[in-house]
């Protein structure tokens, strides 16, 4: 799978979703692109 494009570009910080910060998201982002069985799961 490719990568997705910038995710870096994002202020995750400023955001939040119904559980609280994002911040979490992009290291779940990669996890799910380097084949991270555990939290592909």
């Amino acid at each position: 799978m490719k990568p997705p494009a910038g995710p870096g570009n994002v202020q995750w910080p400023a955001l939040t979703h119904a559980h609280g910060s994002v911040e979490d998201v992009p290291e779940l982002i990669r996890a799910l692109h380097q084949g991270d069985e555990k939290t592909v799961g």
